[in-house]
C-alpha cells in the first residue's frame, strides 16, 4: 500500500497538476493507493484503453493553533467556543491519526517540499520508506521566498529516495544533498494530454475567435503566476523593442497574484505607467489557460528558475513556438533553435534577439515547433511517465 502526499490536486497551478499526473501513473501500477490531502479531484477511467482504479481518499486535520489568550473578560465566550472547536478538532485529528496508522503503507510518496510540510503537521507518525519528489530548483530558494536553501536540503536529507522532474536539477541538488544510502531517479512531468487532444480538434484560428483575440494581432502570452521567480518584469523592460519587431504585437499576461500580491499589483501599476495598457492585458488566473497558449503566435517564459515548467510541456504538444529563459530544466525541454528559442535571462538583449528571429523566419519557426511537439511524445508523454513510474517502483519493491 501507498500513500500519496499532496495537499491539493485541483489548483491550476504546476505542482497540484503534475500530482495529479503522479498520481495516474502511481494507480496504474496496481498497487493500493491512499491519497492524504485536502481536495479531491476527478480522474480519467481509462489511460490508453487500460482501467484506471480508483484510489481511497483522506482528508486529514493538520496540526490546530492554540488558542487565543484571553485579553478581557467580554472575550470569555469566544474563547470558550473555540476551545470547544479546538478539543472536538483534536478528537477527530487523533482519530485519523489512528486510521492512517492503521493502513500500515510500505510507501509514502510526498508530492514536493511544500508537501512535506502538509504531512509533517498531520503528524500521524508514519516512519515507513518515504519519496519525495522534487520539483524545484536550488534557485527556487532565494528572497522573497520564506523557505531557505538550507532547510531544503534538511528535508531532502531526511527521504531515503528522491525523484527529480529535471536531470539538471538532479545533478544540481546532488552535488548538495548526502546522497549516500539515497536512491536518486529522474521522471520528468507530462502534461494533460486528454486536454490537449480536445484542444487541437479545431484549429488555431477557430480557438483565437472563440476567446475573442483579434486575427490581426500577433498573440504573445506568457502563462505564469505573477512573482519575482517569473519575472514578468523583463518582458515590460523588452516590450518597446518587441513592437519595434512585430508592431501589432499583443501580450497577455496569464496566471494569479496570491503567491506575491504587492508584487503583482506594482507590475500591474507599471503596465499603465509605461503606456501599454492597449497592448499588454491581464486577464487572471484561467481554467482555460491551454486554449490561450494554443491560439498564441509564442509563448513567452522569462523565469530565473524553474525545473520542470508544465507550461513548455503544453506548448510543445500544442505546437506553439517558445521562447523561454535558459534556467534549470527548460534546455532540457527546448535546445536553442532547434525546438524554440533560449535566451539568458540575465541579458534582456537575447530575448529581443531571440524574439526577431522567431519572427522573421516563421517557416524556420514553424520547423522548430514541429520538432518540439515529436520531442514531447517521444519522450515526455504520459505514457513515458507511466512506465518510468512503474519501473520506479518496480526496482524500489526488488531493492534494485
Amino acid at each position: 500500500m501507498i500513500f500519496f502526499v499532496s495537499k491539493t490536486l485541483t489548483h491550476n497551478s504546476g505542482l497540484p497538476q503534475a500530482g495529479k499526473d503522479i498520481l495516474i501513473a502511481l494507480l496504474t501500477t496496481g498497487e493500493p493507493i491512499i491519497v492524504v490531502t485536502k481536495t479531491k479531484c476527478l480522474l480519467p477511467q481509462k489511460i490508453e484503453n487500460q482501467l484506471v482504479p480508483l484510489p481511497q481518499w483522506v482528508f486529514p486535520i493538520e496540526k490546530i493553533a492554540s488558542a487565543k489568550s484571553i485579553q478581557r473578560k467580554r472575550q470569555l465566550l469566544s474563547f470558550l467556543i473555540q476551545w470547544i472547536q479546538k478539543k472536538i478538532l483534536e478528537i477527530i485529528k487523533n482519530q485519523r491519526d489512528k486510521q492512517l496508522k492503521a493502513y500500515n503503507p510500505h510507501r509514502i510518496v510526498v508530492n514536493g517540499l511544500s508537501n512535506h510540510t502538509f504531512w509533517q503537521n498531520i503528524s500521524p507518525e508514519v516512519t515507513e520508506q518515504m519519496v519525495l519528489i522534487v520539483h524545484v530548483s536550488p534557485r527556487h530558494f532565494v528572497p522573497p521566498k520564506s523557505e531557505t536553501l538550507d532547510w531544503a536540503i534538511k528535508i531532502m536529507n531526511q527521504y531515503k529516495a528522491l525523484i527529480f522532474v529535471s536531470s539538471r536539477c538532479r545533478d544540481e541538488w546532488s552535488s548538495l544533498i548526502d546522497v549516500s544510502n539515497k536512491r536518486i531517479s529522474y521522471i520528468p512531468n507530462c502534461c494533460k494530454e486528454d486536454e490537449i487532444k480536445k484542444i487541437t480538434s479545431v484549429t488555431k484560428e477557430k480557438t483565437k475567435e472563440k476567446l475573442s483575440l483579434s486575427l490581426k494581432d500577433f498573440v504573445a502570452v506568457c502563462v505564469a503566476s505573477l512573482q519575482p521567480r517569473k519575472n514578468q518584469t523583463l518582458l515590460l523592460d523588452v516590450f518597446p523593442k518587441l513592437i519595434q519587431i512585430v508592431p501589432n504585437l499583443k501580450l497577455y499576461l496569464i496566471g494569479p497574484i496570491s503567491l506575491n500580491p504587492s508584487w503583482a499589483k506594482s507590475l500591474l501599476k507599471t503596465i499603465k505607467v509605461k503606456g501599454f495598457s492597449n497592448q499588454i492585458q491581464y486577464l487572471g488566473s484561467k481554467e482555460n489557460a491551454k486554449e490561450f497558449i494554443y491560439a498564441a503566435d509564442v509563448l513567452l517564459l522569462p523565469s530565473l528558475a524553474e525545473a520542470m515548467p508544465c507550461v513548455i510541456l503544453e506548448a510543445m504538444a500544442l505546437k506553439t513556438p517558445i521562447i523561454a529563459s535558459e534556467v534549470d530544466g527548460i534546455p532540457e525541454l527546448i535546445e536553442n533553435e532547434s525546438t524554440g528559442f533560449l535566451f539568458s535571462p540575465k541579458d534582456p538583449q537575447t530575448l529581443v534577439e531571440a524574439f526577431k528571429k522567431m519572427a522573421n523566419n516563421l517557416e524556420e519557426t514553424q520547423k522548430y515547433t514541429d520538432n518540439a511537439y515529436h520531442k514531447y511524445w517521444q519522450e515526455f508523454s504520459q505514457s513515458k511517465q507511466i512506465e518510468r513510474y512503474h519501473r520506479f517502483l518496480a526496482n524500489l519493491n526488488n531493492g534494485n
